[in-house]
């Protein structure tokens, strides 16, 4: 299940990433201005009269085989805001009439639009979603972006059985039921739903792999420094464990540092502000850390 992120912001990354640095003076970003106190901000205004939230709206049409009376698309809302790895992610409203079946959800982080999009398409193809499912991300701007789900496997909704979608809730419902202990036994079919799945300590399976010595089990995908460097309830990451437990050579070449626990999210940060057009910033931190690069 998610793990629930910690407060976030750019000061508050810079910070956190950072201990030890000195701001006061004034500051601008892409949704408000103000003054800084010690790196807080003691007085700001915004510069849109819109939340800088992002939409995520699922296109159901399928689901009206349900009716609206079945609290599927509730059921599947709630799943999703629960279970996605995306962070900050909270329901909205749904709508079920005559021209429409949608679910939406609201995103109050800085991920992009594509990355949102991309996840979410993995995440509900993992559960067999109906073929006829669409994704959009609307941002505060009112622009949209869309994805079909199944891409060229799209059919129309009346195309799609009710078997189908039963079928689909059902995947939701087992999915809901399931114990890391079933996602260790087949770890080569890991997916971006079963990677969810935690146990009481907040383990998932790249957790457990790494301390029983069977990283190489899992897909090379999910092998990632951001999935390796997810902490569980003790703060432990699968990098750590697998130095830990004696099984460093099970981790891709680039995790076996363990310097990499403390530079890789700085150099994510740095990555951040290079994007954001902020390469001033981002140059002046990494001359007094050398560890880190300006790429």
């Amino acid at each position: 299940m998610a793990q629930h992120d910690r407060p976030s912001g750019e000061l508050y990354e810079l910070l956190d990433r950072f201990p030890g640095l000195e701001i006061d003076g004034f500051y601008s970003d892409e949704y408000t201005y103000g003054s800084l106190t010690g790196g807080d901000k003691s007085h700001y205004y915004s510069h849109e009269e819109d939340s800088p939230c992002r939409q995520l709206i699922l296109k159901a049409d399928s689901f009206r085989q349900l009716g609206p009376d079945s609290g599927a698309l509730q059921e599947l809302r709630e799943f999703v805001s629960e279970w996605s790895s995306f962070r900050n992610l909270f329901e909205g409203n749904d709508e079920f009439d005559d021209e429409s079946v949608s679910m939406k959800l609201i995103q109050q982080c800085a991920h992009g639009d594509q990355e949102m999009l991309e996840y979410h398409k993995a995440f509900l193809r993992s559960l067999n979603a109906p073929k006829d499912f669409i994704l959009e991300a609307w941002d505060y701007h009112e622009s949209a972006i869309r994805h079909e789900i199944w891409g060229d496997q799209r059919i129309p909704s009346e195309e799609v059985g009710r078997a189908e979608v039963e079928a689909f809730m059902a995947n939701l419902r087992r999915m809901k039921e399931m114990e890391l202990e079933e996602v260790m036994e087949d770890l080569p079919a890991l997916n971006v739903v079963t990677l969810e799945v935690a146990d009481s300590d907040g383990n998932n399976a790249l957790h457990l792999a790494a301390g029983r010595g069977l990283l190489a089990q899992a897909p090379d995908e999910f092998l990632t420094l951001d999935n390796l460097l997810i902490e569980n309830d003790a703060g432990q990451t699968p990098i750590s464990l697998a130095h830990e437990s004696g099984n460093l050579e099970q981790l891709p070449g680039a995790c076996r540092d363990e310097e990499v626990l403390r530079d890789h999210p700085r150099q994510q940060y740095i990555d951040h502000l290079i994007e954001k057009g902020r390469s001033e910033l981002a140059a002046e931190i990494v001359r007094n850390f050398p560890t880190l690069k300006v790429s």
